[in-house]
């Protein structure tokens, strides 16, 4: 993956409907290096983020994103997955925490979208084989 595919695509907020901005303009940035879930709880006060172009465009004050989790095929044990996206959540609001419910809620999708990647990738590399083989 290069640079000039390293985007946030984001569908359903008003604000960012079909927009592509550069990965280095987000948050998504941050949150990706880690595992776990990543909070922003007050995303204009905080240094990393108040110059990014996607904070300024819409009022982005929180920020709660959950990883995008693939199995890393030939990779080493203790690399079982890798992440390859962030499901996020934004609001107008600063918050101080996310009830139980909401994280749990995110984590499902999370988790979903992640096996919906996986599946979408394994039929687009079986039919890679399928059109291939002679």
């Amino acid at each position: 993956m290069t640079t000039k595919h390293e985007h946030i695509v984001v569908g359903t907020h008003p604000g960012f409907v079909g927009a592509a901005v550069p990965r280095a303009q987000t948050t998504c940035q941050h949150a990706l290096m880690s595992p776990y879930p990543f909070m922003a709880v007050h995303h204009e006060a905080d240094v990393r983020f108040h110059k990014h172009g996607a904070t300024s465009a819409v009022p982005t004050r929180f920020y709660a994103g959950f990883p995008l989790t693939v199995p890393i095929v030939g990779g080493k044990p203790e690399d079982d997955e890798m992440t390859v996206g962030m499901l996020c959540c934004i609001d107008s609001k600063p918050r101080a925490e996310i009830t139980r419910t909401q994280y749990a809620t995110m984590k499902r999708l999370a988790s979903t979208s992640s096996h919906f990647l996986l599946q979408k990738s394994r039929r687009l590399h079986q039919h890679i084989i399928a059109t291939k083989a002679p």
